[in-house]
């Protein structure tokens, strides 16, 4: 099979991606929508930003705004009812891209996340050579700024990334012995 970029002559695209928290049920989202708005119109929602974490965000259609910080959203609200799919997501972190980003939480003295609001922090992962000159040819020009990271330190302030990579097996084989089909997980 040839590729697009061989068909074409252009060169591949760059695949960027992310680490993926994964996607919360329309219900939770319409829920919490809901209780900010206090049943009035919505013409805007943000699950993060405006900020780092940033909040879930719901603006009215008066221009006002109404917010729930992310451990209150995605903590105890929307993170609780992630979709299935997302549990047996093979590429959450983004192994078939040149680059990933992933936020970079500080931590307690448990070495576990915190989530208050602060300047951000990212984690940028080169996964491909091509990925590494990209990184690097940007922070030479002044793009981005950073320093290297320990692997072991950004596994240790992504929890949730961690479990589920550990626990993908467990859960594919569970839900392919109870009938339900699984994605593709070859290669991961």
């Amino acid at each position: 099979v040839r590729s697009l970029a061989e068909e074409t002559g252009e060169p591949a695209p760059l695949l960027i991606s992310f680490f993926c928290a994964g996607t919360p049920s329309q219900n939770a989202t319409d829920s919490l929508a809901a209780r900010l708005s206090g049943g009035r119109e919505v013409t805007d929602l943000w699950y993060r930003g405006h900020g780092w974490p940033g909040s879930f965000t719901v603006t009215l259609a008066d221009g006002k705004t109404a917010a729930s910080s992310y451990d209150e959203s995605w903590g105890r609200e929307l993170g609780p009812t992630m979709q299935w799919r997302c549990k047996v997501c093979p590429d959450g972190v983004g192994e078939s891209a040149d680059i990933v980003a992933a936020d970079f939480w500080a931590a307690d003295e448990r070495g576990y996340p915190l989530f208050d609001e602060a300047d951000g922090v990212s984690a940028l992962l080169a996964r491909t050579h091509r990925g590494l000159d990209v990184i690097q040819r940007a922070s030479a020009a002044g793009v981005i700024v950073g320093d290297n990271l320990e692997l072991d330190d950004l596994a240790g302030v992504q929890p949730g990334q961690t479990l589920r990579r550990r626990t993908l097996l467990a859960r594919a084989l569970g839900t392919r012995l109870a009938g339900r089909r699984v994605p593709n997980l070859r290669g991961f």
